[in-house]
């Protein structure tokens, strides 16, 4: 069946009170990859508070849909009485509300990981989407020269070694405290960053240096490392959406970020830069997602 070339789409998600949360941040950048590819696109959330950053996106609560992306349990309950093709994304193992439940048609993973999580709870997955990454709004600020600034990207985690590093002759900046709308602002200043998840992601799709980690593992005090990101460990560390829990290097000490500090290579920019244009951008990912209307 040939795909319809203007459709009518609804995300749906759990809350947009928050602006900096990973499926916060997947739900707007599908939605402007959709909207550039000529679609109508609306919102529903199970919360009805809206940060005031998206009060004028477009929100209904009732209709008829070509293409239905949800990504929120609460919200997949909810939206029962929608009528459209339901697709379920599981984003990972954590939270709960992100957790597969019964409802939908489809179920999507964005990673190996998340794939057999649901497959652990009844749910095997149709195929794995990947990250959606708005490649065109995030402009190259590629490193030229030695190692100066280095950017510590989560705001969850306790940046405990952040003052030995500084004693060490780097620059330390620490987005996300408090949380910012444009991270990217602060990614531009950096040579290397160290993150997890979108934070990675994106500063790679910024041509920077990256070393996977941050406070994911479901345990509060706890952060786990997957290391420097190159041409070979991207393909093993995405299993994981780039969380830090495929290699489970525990961060206990400021050495065990120096070793990966050491691997910086200017010229690695630009190839993370390629790797999200090639696999991540939200083109892309918005028309796998639009195979899946008929």
């Amino acid at each position: 069946m040939r795909r319809k070339e203007k459709m009518k789409i609804l995300i749906a998600l759990y809350e947009l009170a928050n602006f900096f949360g990973g499926v916060q941040t997947w739900s707007l950048t599908m939605y402007h990859a959709l909207r550039k590819l000529g679609h109508t696109v609306y919102f529903f959330t199970h919360e009805a508070k809206i940060n005031e950053a998206h009060k004028n996106l477009p929100f209904i609560h009732n209709g008829v849909f070509d293409l239905i992306l949800c990504s929120s349990n609460a919200a997949l309950r909810e939206i029962g009485r929608f009528k459209g093709r339901k697709i379920f994304i599981s984003h990972g193992i954590l939270p709960e509300l992100e957790q597969p439940v019964k409802g939908a048609d489809i179920y999507i993973a964005v990673s190996e990981e998340s794939a057999k999580n649901c497959k652990t709870k009844g749910f095997p997955v149709s195929k794995i989407i990947r990250n959606p990454i708005d490649c065109d709004g995030l402009h190259s600020s590629a490193c030229q020269g030695e190692l100066k600034t280095i950017a510590f990207f989560d705001r969850r985690r306790n940046f405990a070694f952040v003052d030995e590093i500084k004693k060490c002759g780097f620059e330390v900046l620490e987005i996300g405290r408090p949380p910012t709308l444009k991270p990217e602002e602060h990614i531009m200043k950096a040579d290397l960053v160290v993150a997890r998840g979108r934070g990675a992601y994106e500063a790679m799709a910024m041509g920077k240096n990256v070393i996977v980690s941050g406070n994911n593992s479901g345990r509060s005090n706890v952060e786990l490392m997957d290391g420097f990101v190159d041409d070979e460990t991207f393909f093993r560390f995405r299993q994981n959406n780039l969380s830090g829990r495929y290699s489970q290097i525990q961060v206990s000490s400021v050495d065990v970020f120096l070793k990966e500090i050491e691997r910086y290579n200017q010229k690695q920019g630009a190839l993370n830069r390629n790797l999200i244009f090639e696999h991540n951008n939200s083109i892309k990912i918005a028309n796998q997602f639009l195979e899946l209307a008929n």
